[in-house]
């Protein structure tokens, strides 16, 4: 009800809107609301995956003044988890990624760092040395496929042992 409020608050009538909350022990904060669809994958690939709507094709027919087709023809649970490191320093090697990514359930394992770079604290987006996707029939099955994918990958860092811990996204 939050978003539903900050969105009419906003004026928009129409289109996609893209929402972020983060939800802790103070309750639930509201920290984004735009007039576009979600990015990182999201509005084109993770939107289709869990309900079966082209996010974008749908969009385009709003923006086109046709009556666009959000009835969702699946239901299924994605999740999209950031690697977030305990430790930084110079990546020697990643482990895992390749083992990883064959868990059925998972869309894709992706690295941002490649070996000789620095894995650094992370204080925006272009910073996260990388993310998971992991799909499910339930929300639990896809976090659980994705908890099993995020244990499989192994940050290798020049003088210190370390893995990355991944944080919850989804």
């Amino acid at each position: 009800r939050l978003v539903t409020r900050a969105i009419e608050a906003l004026g928009i009538t129409q289109g996609s809107t893209h929402a972020e909350v983060m939800v802790g022990a103070q309750g639930i904060t509201l920290v984004e609301v735009a007039a576009r669809g979600g990015g990182f994958r999201i509005f084109d690939e993770i939107i289709p995956l869990v309900s079966g709507v082209n996010a974008v094709r749908e969009t385009v027919r709003m923006a086109m003044g046709e009556t666009p087709d959000l009835r969702p023809k699946v239901h299924r649970a994605a999740i999209l988890r950031f690697f977030t490191p305990e430790r930084f320093g110079r990546l020697v090697m990643t482990h895992g990624v390749e083992a990883a990514r064959r868990l059925e359930g998972i869309v894709d394992v992706v690295i941002e760092v490649e070996p000789g770079q620095d894995v650094v604290p992370i204080t925006r987006d272009g910073e996260r040395p990388g993310y998971l996707i992991a799909t499910g029939e339930t929300r639990a099955a896809a976090v659980a496929c994705a908890d099993q994918a995020a244990q499989m990958v192994q940050f290798e860092i020049a003088g210190v042992g370390g893995r990355l811990q991944p944080d919850r996204v989804g």
